[in-house]
């Protein structure tokens, strides 16, 4: 572990993954930026570590949004923060 190393738990039904960030510390300002955003989980688990230490997350953005799993909403829903997308998609 690096000194500033921040651990992120993502757990599901399924399984558990870990992630790391690493250089942030308390009063930063990031950007959140993901190729797609489908369930939330993952925007989520992020969001909370980080808003959790103190650092300022002043905008969330996915490439795809898979918008039948309704992740935009429960994001936007459990944190407030709007998630902007470039490419809505529903695969059916």
């Amino acid at each position: 572990m690096l000194p500033t190393e921040i651990k992120i738990v993502k757990r599901t039904g399924y399984a558990e993954e870990v992630m790391y960030a690493n250089g942030l510390n308390p009063g930063d300002k990031t950007l959140l930026v993901d190729s797609t955003i489908a369930t939330g989980g993952t925007y989520l688990a992020i969001m909370k570590e980080l808003v959790s230490r103190e650092i300022v997350l002043t905008d969330a953005v996915a490439v795809i949004q898979r918008v039948e799993l309704g992740g935009v909403e429960r994001v936007e829903k459990e944190t407030g923060v709007k998630v902007k997308t470039l490419i809505r998609l529903r695969l059916e």
